[in-house]
């Protein structure tokens, strides 16, 4: 590095080769091969060329003085770096325009505000997200940001890199208070670095270590890399560095050997000369495989709660439509219909956007730190709800009629409804899968409850059954507020859909897709065979339900654990294959009820139509085998936060799960049942692929995939 006279950041690096011991050694071990860093006020180049000592890492290098900018061309010139080192004069702020640089002020050189009568230049300035967005790079690992005093607007110019990305952050600490606010709702929380052990540790935000902030947002991601690496050690001989004996000194910052030993400026307890012993852990000890087991076994418990709420939200959803049916007229429980299929689909959106990228990110945080992030995310479901019910409530006007008064009532009830369901995944997200069977649980008891009233007392119509099902979720939502102890933050949405849209417009959209597609193949059936093809499919569908219970129930609690498996590759990839083959045993095992069952036993449960679904229980049953299969690596791919891999998994199998039954169709409900096996099983070939491709991906480099906001 060559060092100049009156340049405080290089005198710093000749003089203690790492001037910020903590950070720079961070940088030093946290980056791998094929990894991406972006130095946001990269000064004279002491980060960028360090990070540079990394075979392979890509870096974005950003500096507005054209002094110092000068001075970091000659470095990567020096290093002959100039084909992974791209520096560009550009200031980075919150959005583009011009911005005023002071000048004649060394490293402190800042962007003036309009009362500063100082000499200085003007730089163009550009967001992180719209460089990101324009650039080839598809991951970030590691950032910088050190732009004396404009740290703020620059993380807030970063969302939506920040949301999708997660890279790591060195920040320059001038408003911790301002910095904190951005970044705790997007789930970072501050560390420190131990250099002499390779751990970090949580501290509070205005802990400042270096005049900078650490801020991860997956540490269970750094610290695997971290573990990766031996213990610290400074061997005798090793070189500390160099001079040359012109006028302008150099210091080899891409020397990674060299950098392992401390600069002689550093205190001692951060440097201890021997080697620290590590000791290997024996995976085979009596307490190892204790703690194994104890580990396992919790993961079943939550699964296994999860799978019970599943089963009394599906209970309370079967109870009222049967108390639909009998209670109403045909054309009231139409309507009924109609409002709960338009809450299926505001559900599933929300979702989507939501609540599942929620699961996917930050499922593997300890639950003591989660407390803004829940909050958030329960306050973006009802933002969501407001929202719909105006949309809900329009078209309800328009409409008129028994639809009219069922979408008004849904209106009234949407925002809560969201809200219940958003504390389920938030229980998920913390490990408190107890605590959503209890919500769900009440549900169902203050349902029960009024309806016994309402039958009682002659009052059960189509607004109070909507108002009675709708409120009773709204009733288990308030109380979710005080099973979590926090309030939902609103106007949340917006922010949190920016911060993950790499993932909430993927997942909004797979699942429109995956019920358009059902929903479309059904109804050509019904076309092309017949009614009677239809009502044979569908009672053949109600026969499998408690696998679809315990596949969905299975999906939410799966995905969580998965999460929380994501820097261990193995064990991941195995809890994946192991769901699956657990859900196909099950799946078969029903599908031999189906053959087995008497048909007059099968008369008295499902009464006439018993006959004709019976001959489509196979096929339709080798169907459902077939996504019972495919489920390892559904799950798997959200619990990567996976979500281009997963919408393209989708978008293949889409058209083929909707062309093969329709094309069997021509042969009735059996020909339609054969086709989608058919479908279903190249369908789970997809998608294990796609699975196999993200993990393999994930392991490389800790970061799946971060594509452009109008990239697939």
């Amino acid at each position: 590095m060559k060092c100049y006279p009156h340049s405080k950041a290089a005198a710093l690096v000749l003089y203690c080769r790492l001037p910020e011991w903590q950070h720079m050694s961070f940088v030093r071990d946290f980056l791998r091969p094929g990894d991406s860093f972006v130095d946001v006020g990269a000064n004279v180049g002491s980060y960028s060329l360090l990070a540079a000592g990394t075979t392979d890492v890509t870096i974005l290098a950003f500096e507005p003085s054209s002094l110092a900018y000068g001075r970091l061309l000659e470095n990567v010139e020096l290093n002959g770096l100039e084909s992974r080192l791209s520096a560009s004069q550009v200031a980075i702020g919150a959005e583009s325009g011009e911005a005023m640089i002071s000048t004649g002020q060394d490293a402190v050189n800042h962007v003036l505000s309009p009362d500063e009568a100082v000499a200085h230049e003007v730089i163009p300035m550009r967001s992180l997200d719209e460089v990101m967005a324009t650039g080839d790079i598809r991951t970030v690992n590691l950032v910088k940001v050190d732009v004396e005093g404009m740290e703020e607007q620059v993380l807030r110019g970063a969302i939506g890199l920040l949301g999708s990305a997660s890279p790591v952050l060195i920040v320059e600490a001038n408003d911790v208070a301002a910095i904190r606010d951005l970044l705790e709702p997007l789930g970072y929380k501050a560390v420190s670095y131990d250099p002499s052990r390779r751990q970090v540790a949580d501290i509070d935000w205005f802990d400042i270590r270096e005049n900078n902030i650490l801020a991860v947002r997956n540490r269970a991601l750094v610290e695997g890399r971290l573990a990766s690496i031996r213990a610290f050690a400074s061997e005798p001989g090793v070189p500390t560095g160099r001079r040359d004996a012109t006028p302008a000194p150099r210091l080899d910052l891409t020397d990674r050997e060299a950098l392992q030993s401390p600069p002689p400026t550093t205190p001692p307890y951060l440097s201890p000369r021997d080697p620290i012993p590590v000791r290997p852990v024996d995976t085979d000890s009596p307490a190892a495989s204790a703690s194994q087991g104890r580990s396992a076994a919790g993961m079943g418990r939550r699964i296994s709660w999860m799978v019970v709420d599943q089963g009394l939200s599906s209970l309370s959803n079967v109870a009222t439509s049967i108390v639909a049916a009998r209670a109403l007229s045909p054309r009231d429980f139409g309507a009924f219909g109609l409002a709960f299929v338009v809450y299926s689909l505001v559900l599933g959106i929300t979702r989507g956007a939501i609540t599942e990228p929620l699961v996917s990110l930050f499922s593997h945080d300890a639950p003591g730190s989660l407390h803004r992030t829940l909050r958030a995310a329960a306050g973006s479901a009802v933002d969501l709800g407001l929202i719909m019910t105006i949309g809900v409530a329009a078209v309800a006007a328009l409409v008129g009629g028994v639809t009219w008064i069922a979408l008004g009532a849904l209106a009234l009830v949407l925002p809560g409804l969201l809200l219940q369901d958003a504390w389920r995944y938030c229980f998920v997200t913390s490990g408190r899968p107890r605590a959503a069977v209890f919500n769900d649980g009440l549900w169902c008891l203050i349902q029960a409850g009024v309806l016994v009233v309402l039958l009682q007392t002659g009052h059960l119509t189509l607004l109070s059954l909507v108002l009675w099902w709708g409120g009773s979720g709204v009733a288990a939502g308030l109380v979710g507020c005080v099973q979590a102890a926090m309030v939902p933050r609103l106007w949340s949405a917006r922010q949190w859909i920016k911060a993950h849209r790499q993932l909430s417009w993927r997942y909004a959209t797979e699942y429109a897709v995956a019920t358009g597609t059902g929903q479309v193949a059904l109804l050509l059936l019904g076309a092309i065979a017949g009614l009677a093809a239809l009502g044979a499919v569908r009672g053949a569908l109600v026969f499998f339900g408690p696998i679809v219970v315990l596949y969905t129930g299975a999906f939410l609690a799966i995905a969580a654990e998965g999460v929380r498996l994501r820097t261990q590759p193995v064990k991941l990839r195995h809890l994946m294959e192991y769901s699956s083959c657990v859900l196909v045993v099950v799946a078969v095992f029903s599908l031999l009820i189906g053959v087995a069952l008497p048909n007059h036993l099968g008369k008295e449960f499902f009464g006439a139509t018993w006959v004709p679904e019976r001959r489509v229980i196979v096929p339709l049953g080798l169907a459902v085998l077939a996504n019972c299969a495919a489920a390892g690596a559904v799950i798997g791919l959200r619990a990567l936060a996976a979500a281009k891999a997963s919408l393209r998994a989708r978008l293949i199998t889409a058209p083929v799960t909707a062309i093969g039954p329709v094309v069997g169709a021509a042969w009735g409900a059996r020909g339609f049942a054969v086709g989608l096996a058919a479908a279903s099983w190249l369908g789970a070939l997809v998608w294990w692929r796609q699975f196999r491709r993200a993990l393999a991906e994930d392991a490389r480099t800790g970061v799946v995939e971060l594509a452009a906001p109008n990239g697939l």
